[in-house]
Order: structure tokens, then C-alpha cells, then sequence
């Protein structure tokens, strides 16, 4: 090596001999990042990819199968041959269908809206009662929070104040979506008893006709004066109940005039059905804020309470306003975990670099975690291509990354500081320690950076979230490159070394050698350790190559056997995480009443103040913030259950559901209830299936028995399905005899409908909010079946008979709901799995694939399994995940082929892989978690860390081959060189991440098996760069040479019997 210092060149060399240039480059990043934090927005979670189309088609008053059968069928039959859908999912519920059509990925949505739009119009039959299709691009708006109004006051007080606060909240400057739920639409109900109609000769029809021919504002055309036109307009819309009262129907011989409230009753309050809304026990009325694509979920939040402080004050005695549901709570969290996880990483990270090497060298290279962050954060802002924000996905990604960015800025500084040791502090020195693994750490960190390219590779919804976890790790790499070879050589060659005797201050003088007696201390450790324990382990071990690289295998194949056959590791890919929040669904048998309905719930809302108040006694803090409890109609009922942040409260969301379940038990009229955590982040620690069949009776009847087969596995509980039993369905049917008499089947249910649901007469708008106006009989007239059999039917020549003389009925089972998958009618069965269970929901679903399900259906030849459900939804995901991970190991293999200049070297550098994943499983059996879709993550992160230090380990023995040496000593060589970087590597990278691993807040509990992954892998990885790759490198070298040797005996041997 030359001794000039102007000898050495290259851009390391230039940033190196220009501190100034590497510093201006250090503030360019720093401002860049700073003004990137500021401007970007910040959101629970990231924006969702939809990628689906809805069509939504209103039909009052009809039940279930009457919408299938008269508006979804026909709108699949018309559209399931269009170009580009991907999956139609069809939903009949009472009164309403829905489809969804999931879009093919890349098709342009817009296009397939146009050509929906088009077939759907194109429709001749619909039924004429049913509502125009509302067809739409479904867009995703994010849920920040809610808010209850809630007191002693009437639904309508209740609404009014709602639909006021809605209207301020909207005038905020980010404000722009808020959603009233939680109450009735207004209607306008005129009920006319059958007496009062025949008495006038009138009928529910004509009656409502004549509120259309008098509430009405009508345009009637310009009067053209001289002076100018003059609009001509009727101005008589009705919109109070007094108003439609002063409507008439008919004029007396006397010449009075007949008034419908003469008449009729007339209720102008809501629609006619049994609603409950309470918030903590109050009647409430809730509003859901939302966000939308470029909003900025904080901002809202802030906006929300501030608003909340001063209205809060104007309301009147007896109503309050609350929020709850705010899921900016989780991300604040977040990021105030991160940064006091940070801070505490780079603590341990600078104490391990100060054991290990000089206080200064050890705070540069510190200070590339920050620097690395921030380059991070400009990214992100600069190209809004990315979409990306701050929200708790790409916090994920900064934790992950915390625990390797700042490994390249090591490797360069032990590497310079080994030369800085060796030949004195000198510019020339540090650009030679540094040029020295610069090429290898290079490819290391591009290694890791395409570790990470299956999380760019992931289709669907949660594209974006995958893709902002890897694209947060491949910003910090990049800055860490950008760093470690143009910041750091520079800030290495310009600091100052003075001796520890020449400090002035004599109390810092002795502080100093103190520090400085540790690091000595360390070191002298070290060298000795090195020396006498593993320079003369290896050296046996190398003689004894072959026995070696087998006890790993064995090693492996063990583990392997133990952790995936044994099952000492579970594996969920989603698994539920403890949360915030509990919801719970009461589902009631066939034919109960709405009161029944009003009732369970109220048992179970009482179960949750007791249990609460009992938890409070014990504790001296209750289990809940809030419940929030609703119905609108008489099938079921829900719970919403906001508890006390975790770590506030000595139990956690699954023991309290567990309680709450026992507590509640089994309820008269009750088919089932069901508890579901929230809360916690994407659950799917459960197991589900989907079946399909023509007949709806036939999947109901497989559908229990694979209930009853779930329910004998331990830990399972809360087994549903999508086929609950309905309302009771009375099917009319017209006798001969009324045939005879001239009437129709329409006539008749015409009549029919007319008097127990209504005959919508008009809608109009009153203060922004449609209301519907609907004639139909009193409520005491239609309270049973009796009332049906003696309602008068009026025959076409104007005469009356008793329904039961012109027609029958029979009482049928209905359902709530029916579902359809592409064209054929559906059924999804669910369970969740308990967090104790000895057997994972993985587990479960594979054993009822393989050894139940197979044995149902062959005796329902007609109910066939789709894929469905949490297995279909994992399945996709690991397919795409398994398809990115073949990808990326191509990728790693090409990058560190190019610097070893070989085919057989990657392979020795990539076989440790597997082994520090058994470090991950085993930090995940220590921990007593779970391997999830994060755990994943992590294994990604370790990846690209164990094939860094291998790669640097493969090079250094590659390059002490070229000075002569043998196999073996380049590999004891190489191993004692490397041994202090690989040790400081992994243990910044655990201490790293030693803080998250402690954490117990919620907010850590999906980044833990991250950390566990990559903490404990990194540790036993650092055993197998040490010992398995100079033992693998060395065998295989052996292998070569005995093939080398063959082939040559045989072309000796050859030439003497060809002589």
C-alpha cells in the first residue's frame, strides 16, 4: 500500500480528505428528514387497497329468498360474463340486496364501473317494487373515531343534536366526513284503520294516492309580461304530520270536505321497527368520524376533542357527549413506543460500541441510526408515488430496522479502528480499514434490501401495508450505505485522539480512565478469548470439518423435527393479539320477539357492570370505558365493549372474555352468543370454512354437523355460521274461489302489502334528511295472524270478502341472510381458538381438511368446500409470500456472487440461514409466542444480517487464499479478524432490540415476535458464522480438490494405456 495520502482515490477516499462535503451532506439529510417528518401525514392505519365495486339494490319489505331470487340472481346471470371481475359475492338480506365484485388485479376499475352500470340498466325484469340499483366504486375511508350524544331525552332530541354537532364538525378545516348512525330514519306513518276505509269507499291505494296529488311542489311554467318572466310554481309539500292531517281525501254530499286526519292517525316520528342505541346504559345516538385519503388522522383527532371541550358545555341538563373508539390512541402509542424504544436502543448500542472500542468512534457510529431515520423520512415525502405516511404499519418497519441499520456503520468502524490500531490515526488509515469491507458490507446490506422484496410482492388489500414495512427497511439500508461509506470514514479521520493524561479537567480525567480501564479490560477478554478458547476450538474443529458440518445437519434436522412436527412452536399468521376492546353478537332462535331480543342483551350488558364492578372492588380500577349497544331488529343484537388500556389494569382482554363468556352462559330464546376481541391489530386466530350448494336446507345440514366436529377440538369456542334462522315467512297463496271472483295474485298481495307493510305514498326532503310517507293499517291490526285471515279483501267489482274465504298460507323457516359466491349459494362457518389451546387454528384447519370434512361431504354429495374464509385469506398470503422469498433468494444468491466471484461460495454463505432461523424458533419457545406474519418479518431482517457476516467472513478467507494460505489457515485467519465485528453486530442488534422484547404495553405486542425473531436469531447465528461457515468453506474446498484429484488420476491413468 502506498504511503502517500493522496495515493488513495475513490469516493470514500474524497469524502474522506473533505469533512466538509461529508458534513453538508449529514445536514442535507438531516433538514430533508426533519421537513419530511412535519409534512407527512400521519394515520392509524395505511391507505387499504379496495379494488371491488358494490351494488346495492333496495327492495322493501321483501324477505331474504325474495330478494335472491328477484334481483341478485338476475343481476348475476347479467354480469357474471364481463371482462375482468375477479369474484362476485352476493348478499340477500331483508328488504336488501348487495353484491360486491372484486376486480382483477391491474383491470381498470373504472372501465368495469362503466360496464356494470351499463348491463345492470340494461335489466328488464326487476321487480317493480324494488329501488333503482346504486352501483359504486368502493373507496376506503379510514375510522378515526366515534362519538356518542347520550342521555335522559327521546330519539329524536337525541338525533336533532346529533345532526347539529355532524354540521359544526363538518365546518372544521379538516373535518370531512362524519356519519350519524345509531338511530332510525324519519318516517311519516298514516295508519287508517279498515273500518274508517270502507265507511268512505276507500281504499289504503287511493288514500296514499291522495297525498301524492296534494303534497306536492310542483313547476308550472313562465308567465312572459313585458315587464320580464315570471316563474308560475305550486308550493304545497307537506312536511309535518299536522300538514298531512289538513290533506283531503273526499268532499260530503253536504260539500264538507273529508281531511285525512279525520281519519287516519298519523305518526311523523320514525321507521316502523324495534330499535335499541345505548351508550353506558343511556339512549344514545352515535356519529362515526372518518377520514379520507389525504386527511391526516391526528389532525381530526385533535380537531374532534377540541371541538368536544367547548360543546360539551352548551348542552343542555340531562344530554352528554362522549367519544370513544379512537384509534389514533393506538397510534400515538405507537409512536411514543418507538421513541422511547429508540432511545433506549441506541443507549445499549453505544455502551456495547464504548466496551468494545473508543467513546468517540462509538458515538459516530451511534449517530447513523438518527441520520439513517430521518434520509427515511425525506424518502418518503419526496415521492409521493409511494403514498406513504406515518401510521403504525411503517412505525413497524422503524422498529424492525433499529436493530440492523446501524451494523454497516460497524463493520466499517471496527474495521478502520483495527487499522487506526495497527498503523496509527491517519486519514490514509481509516480509508484503508474502510475500502478494506467495503465492497463485501456493500453487497450485505443489498443482500438484506432484497431480503425484503416479498413484502413488495404481496396483491390484495393489505398490498400496502406489506409493501410500507419493506419499503421502510430498504430507505434506512439505503441511508445506512450513504452513511457508513461517505459520513462515517470522514468523521473517523478528522476526530481528535488525545491521550486520556492530557485532559485538563482532573475530574473528567478520572472518569475517563475509568471508561477507559473497562474497555481494556473488555478488550484483554476478548483477545484472550479469541486466542486460547476459539482460535484453538476452530482449529479442532477444522481438522474435524466433516463430523462438524454433520452435527449441524443434525443439528437442524432435529430442531426442524422438534419445532414444526413436534409442535413446540404454534404458528398463527395472524394470531389475536390482546386489544382494547370486546365486541360481542347475540343471535336469537327463529321466531323471537323483539322484546326477547332487547331482553338477552340487556343480560348481557349486566354481566359486563358486574364483572366490572368486582374487577374495580379487587383492584381499585373497573375493566371498562365504555359499551355501546344497538339493534334494529328482532334476529340479534350487538355490544361494543371499549376497555381500560392493558397495561393499566392487572387482566387482560382474553381472561376478561373468557369471564364474561362463563358469566353469561346460555340464554332462554338465545341461538348463540359470540365474543371477538378488538383492538389489538389484524386478527385471524381462528379457523374457517366455506361451503357451497343449490340447497339452502342441505347447507344448513352440513354446516352443523362440521359445527359439532369443531367443537370437539380443545380451546375451541364461539362456532358460528352464516345461515341463522330469520323472521317466520308466511308464503300467501290465492284459492280458486278468489280466482273466480277476479282476483290476481298481484291484487291480492298488493292489498296485503298495502296493510301490514304500507304503500309508500311519496318521500321528500325535510332538513337535508329524506323521509319516506307510508298508508298502512294500525298497528293493533296487524299484531297476529288472525288479523291476516279477517282482513277484508275488495274484489275488482268493488265488493269485500274475508282473506281466509279467497286464500291460503302456510308458515315457513326463514333466514336472516343468504349468501351467494359466484353465482351459487354460500356458507362460511367460523371458531376462534383459544390463546391456551394445545393446538393451533393452523393445526385445526388442516386435521378437519384432511380427516372430517372429506367424510361429510361424501355423504351431501351436493354441498361441495371452496376455499374461504381465514385459511383462504392465509393461504393466498403465503403462496405470494413463498413465490417472494424464491425471488429473493435468487436475488441474494446474484449479489454475493458478484464480490466472491464464485457459484459455490453463495451457497456456503446462504446455508446459514436456516440456522438462524432456529435461533428465532427457539427465541419464540423461550418467549412462549406464537410464529405469526411479523415473526416473518423479523426472519427477513435476520436473513439479510446472518448473510452479511458470512459474506464478510467468506471474504476475508478468499482473500487471505490469495496471500498463500491454505484452506485452513485463511479460515482461522478470517475467523479471528472477523470475530470482534460479528460479536458487535449481534450484540448491538440484540441489545438493540432488547427494549422491545420487555415490552409489555399493547402497543408492543404485534412488533415482539419481530424482535424475538431477530434478537435470538442473531445470536445463534453469530455461532454459526463463527464455526459452520469456516468448517462448511474448508469441507467443500476438501470435496473439490478429492474431485479435482479423481478426475486427474484417471487422465494419467488414461494417457499411460493410451501409450
Amino acid at each position: 500500500m502506498p504511503s502517500s495520502e493522496n495515493s488513495q482515490t475513490g469516493i470514500i477516499s474524497w469524502f474522506a480528505r473533505n469533512s466538509v462535503a461529508a458534513n453538508l451532506l449529514m445536514i442535507a439529510i438531516f433538514v430533508a428528514g426533519v421537513i419530511g417528518i412535519s409534512q407527512l401525514r400521519q394515520q392509524v392505519f395505511p391507505d387499504i387497497v379496495v379494488n371491488s365495486i358494490s351494488i346495492q339494490v333496495p327492495y322493501p319489505g321483501a324477505a331474504p329468498q325474495e330478494v335472491e331470487e328477484g334481483i341478485i340472481i338476475l343481476i348475476e346471470e347479467n354480469i357474471k360474463e364481463v371482462e375482468g371481475i375477479k369474484k362476485i359475492t352476493s348478499s340477500a338480506s331483508e328488504g336488501n340486496a348487495r353484491i360486491t365484485v372484486e376486480v382483477e388485479q391491474n383491470y381498470d376499475v373504472a372501465a368495469l364501473l362503466d360496464e356494470l352500470k351499463i348491463r345492470i340498466d340494461a335489466i328488464p325484469n326487476l321487480p317493480d317494487l324494488a329501488e333503482r340499483p346504486v352501483i359504486y366504486e368502493n373507496r376506503q375511508q379510514r375510522q378515526v373515531m366515534w362519538i356518542s350524544v347520550f342521555g335522559d331525552a327521546n330519539e329524536r332530541t337525541l338525533k336533532d343534536y346529533a345532526n347539529e354537532i355532524k354540521t359544526e364538525l363538518l365546518a372544521r378545516p379538516h373535518i370531512s366526513a362524519v356519519q350519524v348512525n345509531g338511530t332510525r330514519p324519519y318516517e311519516v306513518g298514516i295508519m287508517v284503520s279498515d273500518y274508517q276505509l270502507r265507511k268512505y269507499g276507500l281504499t289504503l291505494q287511493q288514500v296514499s294516492q291522495a297525498v301524492r296529488n296534494h303534497s306536492l311542489d310542483l313547476p308550472s311554467g313562465t308567465i312572459k309580461t313585458l315587464g320580464g318572466d315570471i316563474l308560475v310554481r305550486t308550493k304545497n309539500q307537506a312536511y309535518t304530520g299536522l300538514d298531512f292531517a289538513q290533506i283531503p281525501l273526499l268532499t260530503r254530499p253536504d260539500g264538507t270536505t273529508l281531511l285525512l286526519g279525520d281519519i287516519a292517525a298519523i305518526d311523523d316520528g320514525f321507521a316502523e321497527y324495534e330499535f335499541i342505541s345505548r351508550f353506558d346504559g343511556k339512549d344514545s345516538v352515535n356519529m362515526r368520524i372518518r377520514s379520507s385519503l389525504e386527511s391526516d388522522d391526528l389532525l381530526i383527532a385533535n380537531e374532534v376533542y377540541e371541538y368536544l371541550d367547548t360543546k360539551v358545555n352548551s348542552l343542555p341538563a340531562g344530554i352528554s357527549i362522549d367519544a370513544w373508539g379512537d384509534g389514533t390512541y393506538y397510534l400515538k402509542g405507537r409512536l411514543e413506543m418507538m421513541q422511547k424504544n429508540m432511545i433506549a436502543g441506541v443507549i445499549l448500542v453505544f455502551i456495547i460500541l464504548a466496551l468494545f472500542l473508543r467513546f468517540k468512534l462509538a458515538f459516530w457510529v451511534m449517530i447513523g441510526i438518527p441520520l439513517c431515520f430521518l434520509g427515511a423520512f425525506a424518502l418518503m415525502y419526496m415521492y409521493p408515488a409511494f403514498s406513504m405516511t406515518i401510521n403504525m404499519i411503517t412505525l413497524f418497519g422503524f422498529i424492525l430496522v433499529l436493530g440492523i441499520v446501524v451494523d454497516d456503520a460497524i463493520i466499517i468502524a471496527e474495521s478502520a479502528w483495527s487499522s487506526i490500531e495497527e498503523k496509527g490515526h491517519s486519514i490514509n488509515s481509516v480509508v484503508e480499514g474502510a475500502k478494506k469491507v467495503a465492497l463485501p458490507a456493500t453487497f450485505g446490506v443489498l443482500t438484506t434490501i432484497a431480503a425484503f422484496y416479498p413484502t413488495l410482492a404481496i396483491s390484495g388489500p393489505w398490498s400496502n401495508a406489506m409493501a410500507s414495512i419493506g419499503l421502510v427497511v430498504i430507505f434506512c439500508l439505503l441511508f445506512s450505505l450513504v452513511e457508513s461509506k461517505l459520513i462515517l470514514p470522514a468523521h473517523l479521520a478528522h476526530m481528535k485522539l488525545r491521550k486520556v493524561e492530557d485532559t485538563k479537567n482532573p475530574a473528567l480525567r478520572k472518569v475517563k480512565m475509568f471508561f477507559r480501564g473497562i474497555r481494556l479490560k473488555v478488550s484483554s477478554i476478548l483477545k484472550s478469548f479469541i486466542q486460547n478458547k476459539y482460535q484453538p476450538g476452530l482449529e479442532t474443529l477444522l481438522r474435524y470439518r466433516g463430523l462438524t458440518v454433520l452435527s449441524f445437519i443434525c443439528l437442524l434436522f432435529i430442531t426442524t423435527i422438534g419445532f414444526v412436527g413436534g409442535g413446540w412452536v404454534k404458528t398463527s399468521l395472524f394470531p389475536n393479539t390482546p386489544g382494547d376492546g370486546v365486541f360481542v353478537e347475540v343471535k336469537m332462535a327463529e321466531g323471537s320477539t323483539a322484546e326477547q331480543t332487547i331482553k338477552s342483551i340487556t343480560i348481557v350488558e349486566q354481566k359486563l357492570n358486574e364483572i366490572h364492578e368486582e374487577i374495580k372492588a379487587e383492584y381499585g380500577i373497573g375493566v371498562k370505558q365504555h359499551s355501546v349497544t344497538w339493534s334494529n331488529n328482532n334476529t340479534g343484537a350487538y355490544m361494543w365493549t371499549e376497555l381500560v388500556p392493558s397495561e393499566r389494569i392487572p387482566i387482560n382482554q382474553f381472561k376478561f372474555i373468557d369471564m364474561w363468556r362463563d358469566r353469561v352462559g346460555l340464554l332462554p330464546s338465545v341461538q348463540e352468543v359470540s365474543f371477538g376481541a378488538g383492538g389489538g391489530g389484524p386478527g385471524g386466530g381462528g379457523v374457517g370454512f366455506r361451503l357451497i350448494g343449490s340447497d339452502i336446507d342441505e347447507l344448513q345440514v352440513v354446516s352443523e354437523k362440521i359445527k359439532n366436529a369443531l367443537a370437539q377440538y380443545d380451546g375451541v369456542y364461539d362456532i358460528s355460521d352464516g345461515l341463522s334462522g330469520g323472521k317466520e315467512e308466511i308464503v300467501v297463496e290465492l284459492k280458486p274461489h278468489g280466482r273466480n271472483l277476479g282476483l290476481t295474485t298481484q291484487g291480492l298481495s298488493t292489498q296485503v302489502r298495502n296493510a301490514f307493510y304500507g304503500s309508500e305514498a311519496q318521500r321528500f326532503l325535510r332538513n337535508t334528511e329524506e323521509v319516506k310517507v307510508f298508508v298502512r293499517y294500525p298497528l293493533e291490526d296487524r299484531r297476529s295472524i288472525g288479523n291476516l285471515e279477517q282482513m277484508p279483501i275488495r274484489t275488482p267489482d268493488g265488493q269485500y270478502v274475508t282473506f281466509s274465504d279467497v286464500a291460503t298460507y302456510k308458515l315457513q323457516e326463514g333466514y336472516s341472510r343468504i349468501s351467494r359466491v359466484d353465482g351459487v349459494r354460500a356458507n362460511s362457518i367460523s371458531a376462534d381458538v383459544s390463546q391456551e389451546s394445545s393446538t393451533s387454528p393452523g393445526e385445526i384447519n388442516a386435521d378437519m381438511m384432511m380427516n372430517v370434512i372429506p367424510d361429510i361431504l361424501q355423504e351431501h354429495p351436493s354441498v361441495k368446500f371452496v376455499p374461504g374464509g381465514p385459511s383462504e385469506d392465509q393461504k393466498v398470503l403465503t403462496d405470494e409470500l413463498m413465490l417472494g422469498g424464491a425471488i429473493a433468494l435468487l436475488m441474494i444468491f446474484g449479489l454475493m456472487a458478484i464480490p466472491l466471484k464464485s457459484y459455490i461460495k453463495p451457497v456456503v454463505v446462504m446455508s446459514a440461514i436456516p440456522f438462524g432461523i432456529i435461533g428465532a424458533m427457539v427465541g419464540h419457545l423461550l418467549m412462549g409466542i406464537s410464529l405469526s406474519m411479523f415473526s416473518f418479518f423479523g426472519i427477513i431482517a435476520l436473513s439479510g444480517v446472518v448473510v452479511n457476516d458470512s459474506l464478510l467472513m467468506v471474504d476475508f478467507i478468499g482473500r487471505a487464499r490469495e496471500q498463500g494460505m491454505s484452506r485452513i489457515e485463511a479460515a482461522i485467519k478470517a475467523g479471528t479478524q472477523r470475530f470482534r465485528a460479528i460479536v458487535l453486530t449481534s450484540l448491538t442488534t440484540f441489545f438493540g432490540l432488547l427494549p422491545i422484547t420487555m415490552e409489555t404495553s399493547l402497543q408492543a405486542q404485534l412488533v415482539i415476535p419481530m424482535a424475538v425473531s431477530l434478537a435470538f436469531g442473531i445470536v445463534f447465528a453469530t455461532v454459526i458464522t463463527l464455526i459452520w461457515v469456516p468448517c462448511l468453506y474448508v469441507l467443500m474446498g476438501s470435496i473439490k480438490d478429492w474431485f479435482l484429484n479423481r478426475d486427474s488420476k484417471s487422465l494419467t491413468q488414461q494417457a499411460y494405456e493410451n501409450n
